[in-house]
């Protein structure tokens, strides 16, 4: 480019491997429980509040704080965009942290570009079950 780079230059790169999928996985989520909480476990049929925080390549994307609000839907609706999100939640209880991990084939359907086709990584906590 320009007079930065003279053409026909070689050019040398460092490149750091930071996530591989295998196939196998590249269409389930993976959940691993952060912390119990306490009461009920959510079932299908209750309606859900909770808190999340997305991230992508190890950066904060998208969270409820940055949204203003609370995320809060019914369980077995599939009523999130990801499918199949809604099903990594039960069993939780309420105060409870878990860690989900979105395949890049399951999130070409967000509006988000920044979450679109890649591997997101959400923290999630359960607010309250009804």
């Amino acid at each position: 480019m320009g007079n930065k780079i003279k053409p026909k230059s070689d050019l040398f790169f460092d490149i750091e491997l930071v996530d591989m999928v295998k196939a196998a996985d590249d269409t389930t989520l993976a959940v691993d429980i952060i912390k119990d909480g306490s009461g009920q476990a959510a079932k299908v049929g209750d309606t859900v509040t909770i808190d999340y925080e997305a991230f992508v390549f190890g950066k904060s994307i998208e969270s409820t704080k940055d949204l203003g609000k609370h995320l809060t839907f019914k369980l077995g609706e599939d009523g999130v965009a990801i499918h199949g999100f809604d099903e990594t939640l039960k069993g939780m209880k309420v105060g409870g942290e878990r860690k989900i991990t979105v395949p890049p084939p399951l999130t070409v359907t967000l509006a988000n570009d920044q979450m679109r086709q890649n591997k997101i990584v959400f923290d999630v906590r359960l607010l309250s079950i009804k």
